[in-house]
């Protein structure tokens, strides 16, 4: 997450600030695709539960619906959603720790949104 905070400060304010609008609902939908894929940002399998099982993650359907990235001016964040969304990046819905590298498929969607903000396309 520090990865992309980093890129989009780099950014002329304007530019951020649409990269960060525009960017928030391409990194939810892959955010939720990955979820839903059952692996890991990364596209990796999911890490197995303590009991050696390959976890769903899927109860009730409120993490995976409420789980989001939104904008506030230039900054991106993610929007966990429910109270034990956080122990769940465990097994790979979020890159984690502080040196965590952004997952491929976000780069490149970023960078596609980053692009077209420089150049002013819509």
């Amino acid at each position: 997450m520090r990865e992309i905070q980093a890129s989009i400060k780099r950014l002329p304010i304007t530019v951020a600030h649409e990269v960060a609008t525009r960017g928030a609902p391409a990194l939810t939908a892959r955010l939720q695709a990955d979820f839903d894929s059952g692996r890991t940002a990364y596209g990796q399998p999911r890490p197995l539960t303590s009991a050696g099982r390959v976890p769903d993650l899927v109860e009730t359907g409120r993490t995976r619906a409420e789980l989001a990235f939104d904008s506030a001016g230039t900054v991106l964040r993610v929007k966990l959603g429910t109270p034990w969304a956080k122990y769940l990046i465990r097994f790979g819905i979020l890159p984690s720790g502080a040196r965590a590298a952004m997952p491929t498929a976000w780069r490149k969607a970023l960078d596609a949104i980053t692009a077209r903000a420089i150049e002013g396309s819509p």
